[in-house]
């Protein structure tokens, strides 16, 4: 039975949104963690860089040609099953590959979790376009395609700030986020910023320098303004460029 064009309400959308962006940082770990491990791949089944590399090029072909292919006949699929049986199959792939000790079982397993990639983003697009407003498209659009990993390392980038009590570490610390493999810092303020948050200034006397502030543009019951902290350093802020958001 395939899924009926029934708009939801805008807080289902959101749930929704968050839901098919955790499917897909699931399946982004699955599709890059042999890169990740590649050396202690090759180490563990005595190959070379050729043999290593030709397990990614099995992937990405069928992940290409399974794009074309379930682009086409994603319409005719069951949205509820095909998301379901994609991860599942991707899932034991994966797990295949971290018990087989025989290296062309990871090249094929390699190859079946390719294609199985290759299902779950256009049903996932599918699923949001048939079920969430316009208005909620906008906000799947920049969240969907973002990196799944731009939490986690934002976080990481957080803790780092925090720990840092000098200012040579603070100035190290925005060193190291200028480098590409930061940008998933400023795509975590665009995620912000599609949830309605904003940047704002808070001088009182409880909250410390350099502490950082976004609000929700809304007011609880007692009048007061919701405010969600970001403690970063202040000097980071001007990474993140709100005005042209």
């Amino acid at each position: 039975m395939q899924i009926k064009k029934q708009r939801v309400k805008e807080k289902t959308g959101i749930f929704l949104i968050m839901l098919c962006w955790l499917v897909y940082a699931c399946s982004y770990i699955g599709k890059l963690n042999y890169a990740a491990n590649i050396n202690s791949i090759m180490d563990f089944y005595k190959v070379g860089h050729a043999e290593a590399g030709a397990v990614s090029t099995f992937f990405f072909f069928a992940y290409g040609v399974g794009q074309v292919v379930n682009g086409l006949l994603c319409k005719k699929y069951n949205i509820q099953w095909i998301i379901f049986f994609s991860l599942l199959l991707s899932g034991t792939a994966n797990l295949i590959v971290g018990v087989s000790t025989n290296f062309s079982v990871v090249k094929y397993m390699w190859l079946v979790n390719g294609f199985s990639m290759s299902i779950l983003w256009p049903s996932l697009i599918r699923l949001l376009s048939e079920t969430l407003s316009k208005k909620d498209m906008a906000k799947a659009s920049g969240i969907i395609t973002h990196n799944p990993v731009a939490l986690i390392k934002f976080k990481r980038a957080e803790r780092q700030s925090r720990e840092s009590l000098s200012k040579g570490e603070i100035v190290a610390f925005l060193e190291r986020i200028k480098e590409p493999k930061y940008d998933e810092i400023r795509q975590f303020a665009y995620i912000l910023y599609f949830f309605g948050m904003r940047p704002c200034e808070i001088d009182e006397e409880t909250h410390r320098e350099g502490d950082f502030f976004i609000t929700r543009n809304r007011k609880r019951k007692n009048g007061k303004i919701e405010y969600k902290k970001i403690p970063i350093p202040t000097q980071a802020q001007e990474l993140i460029d709100w005005d042209n958001l």
